[in-house]
Order: C-alpha cells, then structure tokens, then sequence
C-alpha cells in the first residue's frame, strides 16, 4: 500500500501561519478572516497577482548591506494555529509490534559541550509550533522560528542579533509580501561550498496566492554583518509551497515543498533546483529549475550534504516515505536544461516494519495531547560517505505501542545505483513515554547522533538527544539518552500542535562535533514554548581507522597448526580485536563478512588452531580495528578448506610371489584425509617377518634401488630376505607413514647347468682324471663347494642331467679320480651336483672313451 496524499486527505502540517484561508476544512472551527500585515497590498494585479509560470520564479530581489544588529526587532503578533486535520490513514508497514529498547544503551551520551537559550514564544514567536531550525557555521549558530531570526555566538551561545522576518526583508529593499507577510516554516543552514548563509521562509498577502518563498544569501561568511541578497521566488501554478526543505549540493541548492493548490487542495510535489552561483552573486538571470510531481507522491526531501564534500556530476538526491520508502535522482544540466536528468522512484529494500505514530501523545500536566507529523520523514536527510561508501541517512517518528510515539532511524546504502538497500536501521522506543520529532547527524568518523522531543503522563515536554559511535552494533545506539533541557510545564493551546521539526548539523571546524536545536517548554505555562541550543560530543573526533592494505592468514590451514592473522596496514593507530569464522565459499578480502560463514564460539585471539569440526571449511579472520574515533572491521580473504592429516584405517598390504624378480604388488591401504591424500611408496628390506608397523622396525632398511613404485620385483641381495612396503599417505595437512606386514622370505631361482661338466686325463687304468663344475645360472649364483660323484657306465654319451646305464663308484667324490681295474673297458662320466638356498641341481659329464688296461 502506498501513502497517497491527495487534496482530499493531505494535511498543512508545516506553518502554524496558515490560518483564515485553511479553516474551513476543520469541522466544528469558526473560520477566520484573512489575516494581514498593516499596509501590505490586498490585490490581483502585480506581485499579488496569481501566476500562471511553470517554475519557480524570481518575483524580487533586494539587498542588504551593514549589520544585522541595527534592525528595530518588531515583536510579530500571536496567531492562532490553523491547519487542515490529517487524514487518519490505514495503518501500513506494520510487523507486529516495534521491540523496545530502554535508555541509556551502553553508555549514556555526554551531557552537551554548551548548552544555551535560543528564541521564545513571549518576545519572537509568532505562534504555535515554533517550527525551530538553525545551523551552525564558522563562528556563528543561526537560528529561526515562526518568524524571528537569531544570531548567536558559537563560542559563548551570547546573542549577537536577534530580528523578524518582515523587518530584515524590509531592510533588505524588498516591497512585496517577503516585506510585509512572512507566514513561517523557516529553514537556516551554512553552505559548505560557498561558505554563506541561507535563510528562508515562505509569504503570502492572499489566501488565492500567488505564494512566494523568501530566501537571504549572505555575502559573506558573516551572517550579522557581511550584508544579504534577498529574493522573492514565485511559487507557479498558484499554489502554496508548505512544509519547503532545503538540501545543499555540490551542483546547486535544492528544495522541496507539497504544493496545495491556492492553499486548498493537495496539487503534488514541487522540487526546485537553484544555481549556487547565481544566488550567491546576485547574478542577473537567477537558473532554476523545476520539477512537479504528481499527487501520487508526498513531501519528498532533499538529500543533504552537510560536509559539502558529494562529487561534481553525482546526481542530486531526494527520498520520501509515505508507506513506501522510495529514492529519487536529478542531474542536473545548467547549461541546457533539457538535459537535465531526473530519475525515480527507485524502492528502498530492506528495513523494519513499523506503523505511523499516534497524533496524540501524553504529557505531563495536562490531558492536551500533542501531535507528532508523523506522515512524512523528518528533516534532513543526511548523506555522508565514511570509507568512501555513499549512504544517506533518515528519521522519522513511528508507533512506539500503547498510544506512544518512537523514533526510527535507517542508514541507506546502494544510492549511488538504482537499488538502495537499508544497510542498518532501528526502532528507538521507550516503554510508557513517547520520543518524537527526530533530527539526525552524522560526522566524518560515522557517528550518528540524533535529537529529539521526550514527553509522558510523568514529564513535561523535553528536549533530549542519543546515538550511536562508528563502531556501534549494527542498528543500535551506544550512546543512551541525554536530557539536553527538561520541560518546565505542559504545552496547553487547545490546538495540540508541536514541532514541525527540529535541526542537526555539524560542526565545519572538525566535521565531529554536533549542534542540535528544538523545542521544549518553559514554565510560564499556555504555549510558551522555548528553544534550546546544544552542542554535543557524538564521537570522537579523532579519524576512524582506515585500512591501507587487507588483514591476512595462512592459506592453507590444517587440523592442529595454529593461523595466524596479519593485521594488515592501518591508519589513526588502532587497537586490534578479532573473531574468526568458518565459510563455505572461497571469496576475497572484504568490510564485512559475508553471509556463508559462522563466527566459531571463543575464538577471539590473533591466532587460531582449527580442530576436526573445522575439517573442510574455510576460514575468515574478521579483524576490528579500533581507536578513540571508530571501530572499522575488514575481514580476510577466504582460506583453502581446512585439511586433515591423513589417518589410516587400513594398512598397506603386498601381494603377488614372494620370489626373485617375480612382481610383487603394493595397495595403500585406506585412510580418511581431508582433502584427500597422495600415496607415496617406499619397499623396505627386513631381516626378520613382521606384522603392520607405524614407525620403521629394527632390521630393517629401506631398498636403494629405485624402489618408490607401487609394484616392485625383487632382486638378488633380497633373496633370504623378507620385504615390507611403506606408504606415504600426503596432503596439505601434512604426512602420515604406514608400513605393511612383510612378506614371507623371498625364495631365489634353483641351479641350472649352463655348460656341462668336462673330465680331463688319460683314459687308462691307473691314470686319474679330472673334472671341472662346469657352469651354472641361478639366484643367488651356485658356487663351491660343488658336490661331485663318478660313475662308470657301460655304454658311451654326450653330457646329459640323466644319463642310462651307469652305476656310481662308491667313495669317488671328489673332483678328481683314479682309475682302476674296475672300470677296465667303461666309460666313465662325473656328476657335479650345484646348491643353493633356492634348490639342488645336478649334471652329467659327457662319457671317457672306453677305459683301456
């Protein structure tokens, strides 16, 4: 649902002045006449004469030169408020009731730096609400209610100047209704870029129009004696400009008003842009531009740049919230208008639901009730871009529950595009009493401060203050509530008005220090209300801490091993606290921790040692470095996941024949490792058998040989020997050894003959004979002693391994043999027989002739 002003439901909730011509719209009000300043001009024709322009318009210019101190203070007449009634529309936003939080927060803020009077309903008001606003520039805090000015010392709060409205355009050479009927709803700041003032209201001599805005421009940056230009703008279309806002930036003066036509009828939105320049110089064409939108939208506000500090060429900004909180852009072009550029609605995402405050808060003292405006953002929105992040930042009041009024505050970001996001925001309440009214500030370090009205069936309408510092909780005050002044009696009128709203602006000699104005009552009792100017410590004012270069870690943590930050690089000197998370996704450094990961419970040192819970996540370092101005977070960039070191759960095993040079075959076994392990093999020579082991046994050796392959056949020196694989299982976590079983003893290969053995010698009785080994293969190598037996055999033949028809000579085993009559017409052979650990082999030699006598 969308908050839709129209004619029919649209309040005048901006001037206290806007009297004969609005009363007949509220039931059981004798209308009034017309009210008028002596002598001002009640015609159709000249500059009382109805407009039919399509842009505001210069109608007068005037100028004023010496001090402001000279000008005869005319005590304005007491007017009785009249507004139409707001239309009481449906409740929207709503998400059941807001969460209270009680004050103070953490700390209760400071009590004000100074603290002083400012203007009061018995000698410069002009009637009900005082419609308080000011700011604060080099030297000076200007102030102004409906419809007097004051000048103050910024030093001491002394007031230098004090004038109406009337008086000072009087001075200032103008003759029309700026002169003569200044109505209210003043609006005073310090421009930044051009270092001048600016202080506005509207006029009107007749309830048809035309209606103008009254606006001075110093000259110089001294508002009591530096001299004035003075313009009347003509409002176009006959319409009334109420509740006009004003926003400086860097490409011109913007302001914004709800348009009622001849102050009746709801006519829309009139944004206005003008030329810096040319009002600060008087120049002879004043540029400006205009924008009206329809009546679907409602009292849009200009985005304020209270440092003066927005780039050339970004866009103006503007937000409203009538049940939809929306965002709009101008950029402006003042060499052609045409291609000026306005852009919008663009919704605002995010943020809490809340519903509008009652109009009719308690107080003590008196059953009046007050209301609270509660239809529209308050003033200014503020626009401020700590770290180099564009935000703009807004309040209003809301329903607190139980008939009370609360405070919300938001910080947007994303403006510079086309969706803004509420990055934080909070519902500021307290039980059984109300706070209202709210304007805020935010300095150069992000501290935000906000002022506000306090009232209950047990306090009188007060003024207070709150905030929160840079380094606050997201969406939480850390400074709790300060009673700037107390209200001294209850606000009694019969017409419940309050407000319309308050100021906050910041110090331009530090861009720290706050300087809030508003409302509270006096003890004299009716509707002399009062006006308070405070300046108060928000933060400190020491610049926040900015990070240079990114805080890192390991990048490849493992179970066990401890991480450790690196701060990175700082400036403003901070302290440094830290809080670590587990991610699941890898991501690069950033401001904030993203939404995957989860802090991890108890781990705030600079170094962490991740455990088995940890095992496959990622790890961030949120650093939070903090000094007497702010606290600024930048996390680190993601780690690798968090790895384990292999843990085995089945032993390495070999397989295949445990035989020289015959393959034998090694598996890893199983382990659990995160991430997952590489294997690496190593065969070992043992000399004993052996289960699994974890370390290396005794007797054992690794291989030289090339022996890092899962398989591996064996060789000589491990024939007799038993072998064990080790394995290596590795990842980033680091290694883990096992060693399998061994084998049984590895066997060689049997003797085999080669080259037969020879018989040397005479083939005769008595003779001897010889015989040699022969050659023979086999692992290991067959070599003496070799056993040799003679045989006799009755027929002739070739070396053989088993030859037919011999008989061994008993006793002849050695490698030599002398013949006998026995073997008288034999043959004889020799039979060399090889052993070896692997086995027994045994050959023939070829046979002797026959063995003569």
């Amino acid at each position: 649902m969308s908050r839709r002003a129209t004619s029919a439901i649209v309040a005048i909730c901006g001037t206290l002045l806007i009297f004969g011509l609005l009363a007949s719209s509220q039931p059981g009000r004798t209308p009034l006449a017309p009210v008028q300043s002596p002598g001002a001009p009640n015609t159709t024709s000249g500059i009382n004469a109805p407009s039919s322009n399509t842009k505001i318009t210069v109608a007068e210019r005037g100028s004023f030169d010496g001090s402001v101190t000279s000008l005869k203070f005319k005590r304005p007449p007491k007017r009785e408020p009249r507004e139409k009634d707001e239309y009481k529309r449906p409740p929207s936003r709503i998400s059941g009731r807001p969460y209270e939080q009680a004050a103070p927060a953490v700390r209760q803020a400071d009590a004000p730096l100074l603290s002083f009077e400012a203007l009061d309903f018995a000698n410069y008001g002009s009637g009900t609400p005082p419609d308080p606003h000011g700011d604060i520039g080099p030297n000076h805090f200007v102030a102004a209610v409906n419809t007097a000015v004051g000048i103050f010392s910024k030093s001491s709060g002394a007031k230098l100047a004090s004038f109406g409205f009337n008086e000072f355009m009087t001075t200032a050479e103008m003759t029309g209704p700026c002169a003569t009927d200044n109505n209210g709803d003043p609006y005073v700041f310090f421009d930044r870029v051009s270092g001048r003032w600016f202080i506005t209201d509207f006029a009107w001599s007749n309830s048809s129009g035309p209606f103008f805005q009254c606006i001075a421009v110093s000259k110089t940056d001294n508002p009591v004696t530096g001299g004035y230009w003075t313009y009347a703008f003509e409002i176009p279309g006959n319409n009334m400009a109420d509740y006009p806002k004003f926003g400086a930036w860097a490409d011109g003066i913007y302001m914004t008003s709800n348009l009622f036509y001849q102050g009746g009828s709801y006519a829309g939105v009139e944004v206005d842009a003008f030329n810096r320049a040319d009002l600060i110089s008087n120049a002879e064409t004043i540029r400006v531009q205009t924008k009206i939108l329809s009546t679907s939208y409602w009292s849009l506000l200009p985005v304020n740049d209270e440092f003066g500090t927005a780039t050339v060429g970004t866009p103006a900004m503007f937000v409203s919230d009538d049940d939809v909180l929306r965002m709009w852009k101008w950029a402006i072009n003042w060499s052609n208008a045409a291609s000026s550029s306005w852009t919008g609605p663009f919704a605002v995402s995010g943020g809490q639901s809340y519903d509008w405050a009652p109009n009719d808060v308690s107080q003590r003292g008196s059953s009046e009730s007050l209301d609270t405006l509660s239809d529209r953002l308050m003033s200014a929105p503020q626009w401020s871009n700590v770290d180099g992040i564009p935000a703009m930042w807004i309040s209003r009041s809301i329903d607190a529950g139980s008939g009370n009024a609360g405070i919300y505050w938001a910080e947007i970001r994303g403006i510079n595009g086309s969706s803004p996001t509420v990055y934080q925001d909070m519902q500021y309440t307290v039980a059984s009493s109300s706070r209202w009214m709210p304007s805020l500030v935010v300095n150069k370090a992000g501290s935000m401060g906000v002022v506000y009205s306090v009232a209950d069936r047990s306090t009188f309408p007060s003024l207070a203050y709150a905030g929160r510092t840079a380094g606050a909780t997201l969406g939480s005050f850390d400074l709790g509530e300060r009673t700037i002044v107390s209200g001294l009696s209850a606000a009694v009128s019969g017409y419940s008005r309050w407000g319309d709203y308050f100021s906050a602006s910041l110090d331009p000699a530090d861009d720290c220090t706050a300087w809030f104005m508003g409302e509270y009552m006096s003890g004299s009792g009716g509707w002399n209300w009062t006006t308070r100017i405070a300046k108060v410590s928000i933060g400190s004012c020491t610049d926040a801490p900015v990070n240079a270069s990114v805080p890192t870690t390991n990048t490849d943590p493992k179970v066990g091993a401890a991480v450790t930050a690196a701060n990175g690089s700082w400036s403003g000197d901070p302290a440094f606290t830290y809080a670590w998370y587990t991610c699941t996704a890898s991501g690069a450094a950033a401001q904030s921790i993203p939404v995957d990961c989860v802090v991890i419970r108890n781990a705030r040192a600079s170094s962490f040692t991740p455990t088995a819970t940890q095992v496959g996540k990622r790890l961030r370092v949120l650093v939070t470095a903090t000094n007497s101005a702010a606290a600024r977070t930048y996390a680190s960039a993601a780690t690798n996941p968090v790895a384990s070191t292999p843990a085995l759960a089945t032993a390495p095993a070999i397989s295949g024949t445990a035989q020289f040079a015959s393959t034998l075959s090694a598996t890893s076994g199983s382990w659990s490792a995160t991430p997952t392990a590489t294997y690496a093999y190593k065969w070992i020579r043992c000399n004993a058998t052996g289960s699994a082991a974890k370390t290396l046994p005794s007797g054992c050796e690794e291989i030289s040989v090339d022996s890092t392959a899962p398989t591996y056949a064996p060789v000589a020196s491990d024939v007799g020997k038993f072998l064990r694989v080790r394995v290596t299982a590795s990842n980033s976590a680091g290694d883990t050894v096992s060693f399998s079983k061994t084998t049984s003893v590895i066997k060689g290969i049997a003797p085999a003959s080669t080259a037969p053995p020879l018989v040397s010698g005479t083939a005769r009785v008595g003779q001897s004979l010889s015989a040699t080994s022969g050659s023979w293969s086999g692992t290991p190598t067959p070599s003496s002693p070799y056993v040799y037996a003679w045989f006799s055999c009755t027929r002739s033949g070739v070396a053989t391994a088993s030859p037919s028809n011999c008989s061994v000579i008993r006793n002849a085993t050695s490698s030599s043999f002398t013949l006998t009559s026995t073997q008288l017409g034999k043959f004889v052979r020799v039979r060399v027989t090889a052993t070896t650990s692997a086995g027994s082999a045994q050959f023939y030699s070829a046979a002797t002739s026959a063995i003569a006598p």
